[in-house]
C-alpha cells in the first residue's frame, strides 16, 4: 500500500497556449514533478482520453486539479481552477497564491542538479521552471509579491506545474478514497472530517455569488 501521506497530484491546464498534463507527489515537504506532457492535436482525438485519464487518476486517489472554461468535461471527476479567480478567504487570485507558493517553495533548502528548494523536477523539465525572462515580481502597497507576467513566456507547462502547487500547499484532499487509505494506515476508523479548505467549498461559494469579478 502507498503512503496515504503522500498526496498524488494530476493537473490538466487547457487554457494557455498549450494544453499540458502534469503528474506529481507531494510529501508535505517537497514537491516533485515527475512528468508533464503536451496534449495536442484536435479535441475529438484527445477528449475521450484525458477525460479516461482524469477519471482512472480521480478513482487511484489522485487530487485532480483542472484548468478549463465552460462545460467541465475533464473536471468532473476532479477540481475546476481558473487563475483570475479570486479566493474568499484570501481575497487573491489563485494565479497570486500559487506563485507566492511557488516561490516559497523554491526559496526552501538546497538547489543542485534536479532540486531547486523544495520543488523537484524530472531530468529535461528544468526547462519550465519559472524564470525571470517569464515573470517579474514586485511588491504591492501592502508588501505583498505581485506578479507581472510576460503572456508570450507563460506557457501551459508553467500553467500546469502551478496547479500542482496549489494542490500540494493549498487544497485539501477531496477524495473519499485517500481518507479511507489514510485512516487504514494509521488503524483507526474516525468519522470523515471536514476539510479545513476544499476547492468544491471554494467553487460553490463562485457559484453562488454569480462568479468573482
Amino acid at each position: 500500500m502507498s503512503d496515504p501521506s503522500i498526496k498524488k497530484i494530476f493537473t490538466v491546464s487547457l487554457l494557455g497556449s498549450q494544453r499540458v498534463k502534469c503528474m506529481a507527489a507531494y510529501n508535505g515537504e517537497a514537491l516533485v514533478i515527475q512528468s508533464m506532457e503536451a496534449v495536442s492535436g484536435l479535441f475529438g482525438t484527445w477528449r475521450k482520453p484525458l477525460e479516461q485519464e482524469c477519471k482512472k487518476n480521480a478513482e487511484s486517489g489522485f487530487i485532480v486539479l483542472v484548468e478549463e472554461r465552460g462545460t467541465a468535461f475533464f473536471s468532473q471527476y476532479g477540481s475546476q481552477v481558473l487563475f483570475d479567480d479570486i479566493d474568499p478567504e484570501e481575497k487573491r487570485t489563485y494565479q497570486n497564491i500559487a506563485f507566492d507558493l511557488y516561490y516559497s517553495l523554491t526559496a526552501m533548502g538546497d538547489t543542485s542538479g534536479n532540486r531547486h528548494g523544495n520543488l523537484v523536477v524530472a531530468s529535461g523539465l528544468e526547462r519550465h521552471l519559472l524564470t525571470g525572462n517569464v515573470v517579474n515580481v514586485e511588491q504591492d502597497e501592502k508588501g505583498r509579491n505581485r506578479y507581472d507576467i510576460e503572456p508570450d513566456r507563460f506557457s501551459g507547462y508553467h500553467r500546469s506545474m502551478l496547479l500542482a502547487v496549489l494542490a500540494a500547499q493549498f487544497f485539501n484532499p477531496p477524495t473519499d478514497e485517500y481518507l479511507q487509505e489514510f485512516f487504514k494506515y494509521i488503524g483507526g476508523t474516525p468519522d470523515k472530517p471536514k476539510p479545513l479548505r476544499t476547492i468544491e467549498a471554494v467553487i460553490a461559494s463562485r457559484n453562488a455569488n454569480g462568479g468573482f469579478q
